[in-house]
């Protein structure tokens, strides 16, 4: 039973862990996506700090 235990946790970390995969694939997607918005902002606020 422990070992029964153990496994259900093992999968649902893994389950969660996919969940996270899946989640920073799709913002991956979305910042290569607007990446050249993205880099000019950050241009931008790095002259704007500096």
């Amino acid at each position: 039973t422990i070992t029964n235990l153990s496994s259900r946790v093992l999968q649902g970390k893994s389950s969660i862990f996919e969940e996270e995969r899946i989640r920073l694939q799709t913002l991956l997607r979305v910042i290569s996506f607007q990446s050249p918005v993205l880099i000019f902002f950050g241009v931008l606020f790095l002259l704007v700090a500096w």
